[in-house]
Order: structure tokens, then sequence, then C-alpha cells
């Protein structure tokens, strides 16, 4: 399955804190996971995933 990227109104990047990003992590890390792993049907490519999305957001 190919997903298609929507169009975004373009805002400043916003940074968390370490304990809000922290929390978020331990939140939806697995259903992140999840998602990506249903996609793709690799592990190790879907944790790289996982950890550039986190990534993105610190």
């Amino acid at each position: 399955m190919i997903f298609k990227a929507k169009k975004t109104v373009s805002s400043p990047p916003v940074k968390i804190d370490k304990y809000t990003f922290e929390k978020a992590y331990e939140l939806y890390w697995e259903k992140v996971f999840a998602v990506c792993y249903n996609n793709i049907k690799e592990v190790e490519p879907a944790k790289g995933m996982v950890q550039d999305i986190f990534k993105s957001l610190w």
C-alpha cells in the first residue's frame, strides 16, 4: 500500500521539552512501530522509521 502525502499548511517547527518527549515516546512507540511494520513487514526498517519519526519531534 502506498500513501500519498497530503498538502499541509506550513508552520514553524514545534520543539518539546525532554519530559514531554519521553512521555510521548513511552505512550506511542509501540503504536507507531505497529503502523510502520504493518506497512513494510520488516522489523529493522520499521524500527528505523520509528526512530526517525521521534527524532523529528525532538
